[in-house]
């Protein structure tokens, strides 16, 4: 392919990421070579993958702050946690460590990417504590999805501190004691916006609160994270009890493989630290938090 065609084909890669962030799905390989319709760069540029999509993670990275993550696919396990699981067990049986194990690449014929912000987090924390500005591009002080955020941080740390996995009617019954109820209409804070168009392309500003018919419940949040790929939801094996009767296992909740690559436990691990202990606090005090946290998770956070 010509320089002018990679060009082309990796812009229209950028666009494609952008654009498809807006509803927070996933994009696949597929999707960007093999779309019947309005394909992106087509089966013909599909040899060229790897150079074009290079070019497209540098202009993403140079002109947005953004980059495509690589994530795994559902119902996978998190490779961060299998390659510390691996590491202790070397550990205790004084192995050396496993060359097989799964490189992160190469995990899919068809791997999956979302788009991540590459602004370090030290400058998200300074916009966010600015102060108010009225020529300021972004209000970063009233953003519409901070609470909603704000919630997702916090089933996402109970997760976390319940061993990375919670049952279903353990994850209600704490988030009830938060007055938030599966069947009962969230804060007005938390509903989504409504308009003429699709709500998930309008602007944060023209938009509107959802009428009494129209409001989210826990419920249907939990369904949204898992839809965006923060929550998997999902159903263990069934137990077989000594007397031979099968009973069905609980359904669990877990990370999704969105909040993995996007936030990672030790995001959340600082979510809880400031809930506990506010921002100013001794360093004694975040180890001896951050120890429990982790004991509480089972091992050492990753990502």
């Amino acid at each position: 392919m010509l320089t002018e065609e990679v060009e082309a084909k990796a812009n229209e890669i950028v666009r494609y990421a952008l654009f498809h962030e807006f509803k927070r799905l996933t994009i696949r390989r597929d999707d960007v070579i093999k779309r019947e319709t309005d394909e992106v760069i087509g089966k013909e540029a599909s040899r060229a993958f790897p150079v074009i999509f290079a070019l497209s993670q540098n202009i993403l990275r140079n002109t947005f702050a953004f980059e495509l993550a690589e994530t795994r696919g559902r119902n996978q396990e998190n490779l961060l946690l299998e390659e510390q699981s691996n590491a202790l067990d070397d550990q205790t049986r004084n192995k050396r460590p496993r060359h097989e194990t799964r490189k992160r690449k190469d995990i899919s014929s068809n791997p999956t990417w979302i788009l991540r912000s590459t602004l370090p987090s030290a400058l998200l924390v300074q916009l966010n504590q600015s102060e108010e500005r009225q020529d300021a591009i972004l209000n970063w002080q009233d953003d519409a999805q901070l609470a909603e955020m704000g919630v997702c941080f916090l089933i996402l740390s109970i997760v976390m501190v319940c061993g990375r996995r919670v049952e279903e009617g353990r994850l209600r019954t704490y988030l009830a004691q938060l007055s938030l109820s599966m069947d009962r209409p969230l804060p007005s804070a938390l509903q989504p916006f409504r308009g003429n168009q699709d709500i998930d392309l309008q602007p944060t500003q023209s938009r509107q609160r959802a009428t009494n018919d129209q409001r989210q419940t826990l419920a249907t949040y939990l369904v949204q994270l898992q839809r965006q790929g923060y929550l998997e939801r999902i159903r263990p094996d069934s137990v077989r009890a000594s007397d031979g009767s099968v009973s069905e296992a609980a359904t669990e909740y877990r990370w999704g493989p969105r909040a993995e690559v996007e936030i990672g436990e030790h995001a959340v691990s600082e979510f809880v630290l400031r809930m506990f202990s506010g921002v100013k606090q001794e360093e004694e005090t975040r180890k001896d938090l951050t120890k429990r946290i982790e004991r509480a998770a089972g091992s050492s956070l990753v990502g």
